[in-house]
């Protein structure tokens, strides 16, 4: 929930908690009847009391559907994969799996800028399923389908040796083929 909406839910509940406390009153006889009707009968002469009630109206709609939308966050519903071991089960990062695949990436030559999206589907007491897309820019140097299919081999061995994952679901996309100059990585000794 953005920080327009978080404000809004708290005008809403504060409105809430007045139009509770004004009933509140009323029902222990803290405030007459007489003057709580007297008072409703004026602000509804007015013309604020239409305007509030069609903004209060629209803000609650707003609140509702944003409740049915799930979060950024919750679209992300799986954020670690369940491995099946003789132990038990592991869970590994989906981050860790994101991070290993790029890294893959751009070490093959050519490859100047990997992009990785992850999605999984754990299933109780089955495998967990992995897609993985990664979308490259490539130096003019590199030919397109070799070094595809050289970052496809690498992130399919790395996945099955490393982590365990067989088979997994890989879409690579050529997202731009770039003749910027490579960067050079420094060289910690």
């Amino acid at each position: 929930m953005g920080l327009v909406n978080r404000f809004l839910l708290l005008v809403s509940s504060l409105l809430l908690g007045a139009i509770a406390a004004g009933a509140a009153g009323i029902a222990f006889g803290l405030v007459p009847v007489a003057d709580a009707v007297n008072e409703l009968r004026f602000m509804a002469g007015t013309w604020q009391a239409p305007v509030v009630a069609i903004v209060t109206l629209l803000v609650s709609i707003k609140l509702f559907f944003c409740s049915l939308t799930p979060s950024r966050r919750e679209k992300k519903a799986s954020e670690a994969i369940v491995l099946h071991t003789g132990s038990g089960d592991v869970l590994v990062a989906t981050d860790a799996i994101r991070h290993l695949v790029r890294e893959l990436s751009m070490d093959v030559r050519g490859v100047r800028d990997a992009k990785v999206k992850l999605s999984v589907k754990n299933r109780e007491g089955a495998p967990s399923e992995v897609c993985t897309k990664i979308s490259l820019v490539l130096g003019q140097e590199a030919n397109v389908t070799e070094t595809t299919e050289r970052v496809r081999k690498g992130a399919i061995n790395r996945l099955a040796d490393s982590i365990g994952i067989d088979n997994p679901e890989i879409e690579i996309s050529v997202h731009e083929i770039s003749n910027a100059p490579l960067e050079k990585k420094r060289r910690v000794v």
